[in-house]
Formats: C-alpha cells, sequence, structure tokens
C-alpha cells in the first residue's frame, strides 16, 4: 500500500527507517550508543530493540484511526 507521505510502497524499512512523516520520534529507535543509523535487526530482534519499537510506535501514534 502508499504510504501517507507519497512513497509508492510503505515497506517495513520505509515506516522505520526512512518516512518523513515520523522522522521527530525517529531518534527512538536508534539502539546502539551514538549512532546514527537504525539496524533493523536490532529493533526487531532484541528485547531493547522491541522496546525501543513499542515506544516509538506510542508517542509516533502510527497506526492510530
Amino acid at each position: 500500500t502508499q504510504c501517507l507521505c507519497g512513497e509508492p510502497t510503505q515497506t517495513r524499512a520505509h515506516f522505520l527507517e526512512s518516512c518523513p512523516l515520523y522522522e521527530t520520534h525517529r531518534n527512538l529507535l536508534r539502539i546502539k550508543e551514538r549512532s546514527s543509523e537504525i539496524v533493523l535487526c536490532d529493533v526487531l530482534g532484541t528485547e531493547n530493540g522491541i522496546a525501543a519499537l513499542i515506544k516509538f510506535l506510542k508517542v509516533s501514534d502510527a497506526f492510530k484511526k
């Protein structure tokens, strides 16, 4: 499906790493200290990553109707 930002396909990577609609909250997903990167395997595959993802989803109101 198309992303609300206009990107033709809303993928997991687009949503978590680059969608401009969620840029202000994306720092919550940077798991490793002093990292500018979001590493999907860290976000989706570790307890700290899952906790950060839950916080990101709550704070950003992503998928809220």
